[in-house]
């Protein structure tokens, strides 16, 4: 799995993991949305909870809004079933639940 960093859209320098090929110029990206900061005492709790959340994405992008790096990742995710993800919302869902947990524990 080869990791990039999308250059275009609302993801725009998040980095990924290219997980499928779908089409001749479209590529399924798995990737790091936000990661856990700390809060500081005076924060509110909702404020907290918030900071706390390791976010992350599935996104059907244009091979032409990703820029590949030269390192290859193998953190487990060649186990999650990405085939219905980039045309059934359910399978998505499901499919960056299990990446969400991979992941974080990478």
């Amino acid at each position: 799995l080869f990791r990039s960093v999308i250059t275009n859209g609302r993801h725009a320098g998040k980095k990924g993991v290219v997980v499928r090929e779908l089409g001749e110029n479209t590529i399924l990206v798995a990737g790091v949305e936000r990661v856990p900061v700390e809060s500081a005492d005076y924060m509110p709790a909702w404020q907290k909870r918030r900071n706390e959340k390791f976010v992350t994405f599935i996104k059907k992008i244009n091979t032409r809004h990703a820029l590949a790096t030269r390192y290859k990742a193998d953190i487990g995710l060649t186990n999650v079933d990405f085939s219905e993800a980039a045309s059934d919302a359910g399978a998505k869902k499901n499919a960056n639940a299990e990446a969400n947990s991979i992941m974080k524990n990478a």
